[in-house]
C-alpha cells in the first residue's frame, strides 16, 4: 500500500546547467574569418555576431571554444514544464510504503546522525544491493511540503552522478528513505585530509558538472553545491546529494528570488534576494573548485555577514574571479575539468 504524505504540493520552479562535449574537428585556422575552421555553421554565426575579434580569438582558441559550447547548449536547452505538470509528475514520484523498511533490510548498522535524522546502512534482503536508510521523525513542525519536494526531486533525478532514490516508508511517525549507499565520504572529508592533485579536481568538476547539466536541461535548480553535498564511492564514483533545497522552474516561474543554500558558497544575486537561475550552480561549483585546492571557501575565516558583503561587493568579487582564473590554470586542459570552469569563469564575469 501506498500514499502520499499531504495531498498539497507546493508549485516551484528551476533551471539548467550545460552539458559540455569536445568538439575534436575543429582547428585553429588564421585564414579564416572566425579564427577556426571545422566550426559549425551555428556557431559561425554566434562567433560572428559575439563582439569577440578574430584576434582575441587566435590569443585564446580553447576560451572561445568554450564559451561557444556553453552558448550553443543555451540555446537549444528545451523548455521548463507547466507547473500542473510537474506538480503530477511530483505526486506520482512520491509515494510512501506503508509498512516496516526494516523488514526489507538486514545487517543494519548506524552510519551517522544529524540535526534533520539518523542515516543507517545495510544490504537489501531482495538482492544484497548495499543501501543507506535515511530515518526522520515526522512531527508538527516537520515541513511536509519540502520533505515531498526533496524525495521528488531525488526520485525524478536518475543519473549515474545523482545519488538514487530507491524506495520511501512511512512507519509509526517515521519516515525512511531508501537510497543507494555511497561509502566514500564526503568530499569535504577528502578535502580535510588530503591535498589534492588538480588532475583530482579536475576530474570532480567535471562529475559534479554532469549531473548539474542532468539537472539543468530539465530545469532544476541544486542550490546548494558544496563539498558536503558530494560523496565519493569507493569505487571513486562521485555522486551528488542533499536535494533539500532543489527547485523545479516552470513555465509560469521560470526564475527563483527566494534565500537559500549556504553563504560561502552563494553566488552574489542569490545573497540579494534577486531574481536568479541555473548560474547560481555553475558559481557554486566554482566555490567548490577552489575548496578543493585551498581546503575552505573563501572568506571562510570572516564572519558570516562580512563574507555575504565580501561576496556581493564588486572589488571583492574581482578578486575572487582571479582566484578562480587561477584554479583554471593549475588544472591539466586534457583533464576534462578545465572547460568547465573557464565556462563558470566566462559565466560569472557576464552576470
Amino acid at each position: 500500500m501506498t500514499r502520499s504524505l499531504s495531498k498539497k504540493h507546493d508549485e516551484q520552479g528551476i533551471s539548467l546547467p550545460y552539458n559540455l562535449q569536445h568538439i575534436t574537428h575543429v582547428q585553429v585556422d588564421p585564414s579564416d574569418s572566425t579564427g577556426f575552421s571545422g566550426l559549425p555553421e551555428e556557431w559561425r554565426q554566434i562567433l560572428k555576431s559575439s563582439g569577440i575579434g578574430k584576434e582575441e580569438t587566435m590569443r585564446n582558441p580553447q576560451i572561445v571554444l568554450d564559451i561557444l559550447e556553453f552558448r550553443s547548449a543555451g540555446c537549444t536547452r528545451p523548455a521548463p514544464p507547466r507547473a500542473k505538470d510537474f506538480k503530477a509528475a511530483s505526486k506520482d514520484a512520491v509515494q510512501f510504503k506503508l509498512e516496516n523498511p526494516l523488514n526489507h533490510i538486514k545487517s543494519l548498522k548506524k552510519a551517522g546522525e544529524g540535526s534533520s535524522g539518523s542515516v543507517y546502512i545495510g544490504d537489501r534482503l531482495s538482492d544484497g544491493r548495499r543501501i543507506a536508510l535515511k530515518r526522520l521523525e515526522i512531527g508538527k513542525q516537520t515541513n511536509i511540503p519540502a520533505l515531498e519536494n526533496e524525495i521528488a526531486m531525488m526520485a525524478l533525478s536518475k543519473h549515474p552522478n545523482i545519488t538514487e532514490c530507491i524506495q520511501t516508508f512511512l512507519w509509526e511517525r517515521e519516515l525512511w528513505i531508501m537510497m543507494e549507499a555511497v561509502e566514500g565520504g564526503a568530499l569535504c572529508d577528502l578535502i580535510t585530509n588530503f591535498c589534492l592533485e588538480e588532475d583530482i579536481v579536475a576530474y570532480l568538476c567535471r562529475e559534479v558538472a554532469l549531473a548539474l547539466s542532468f539537472l539543468h536541461t530539465r530545469s532544476r535548480i541544486h542550490r546548494d553545491i558544496k563539498s558536503d553535498n558530494i560523496l565519493i564511492g569507493l569505487d571513486g564514483s562521485v555522486k551528488l546529494a542533499d536535494f533539500g533545497y532543489c527547485v523545479q522552474l516552470t513555465e509560469e516561474a521560470g526564475r527563483r528570488n527566494s534565500l537559500v543554500g549556504t553563504p560561502y558558497w552563494m553566488a552574489p544575486e542569490l545573497i540579494r534576494t534577486q531574481y536568479y537561475n541555473e548560474k547560481v550552480d555553475i558559481w557554486s561549483l566554482g566555490i567548490m573548485a577552489i575548496e578543493a585546492v585551498d581546503r575552505e571557501p573563501p572568506w571562510f575565516d570572516e564572519p558570516i555577514m562580512r563574507a555575504l558583503f565580501l561576496i556581493t561587493s564588486s572589488v571583492y568579487l574581482r578578486r575572487l574571479l582571479s582566484r578562480i582564473t587561477i584554479v583554471i590554470q593549475v588544472i591539466p586542459p586534457a583533464s576534462g575539468g578545465r572547460g568547465c570552469l573557464q565556462v563558470l569563469a566566462d559565466t560569472a564575469t557576464r552576470s
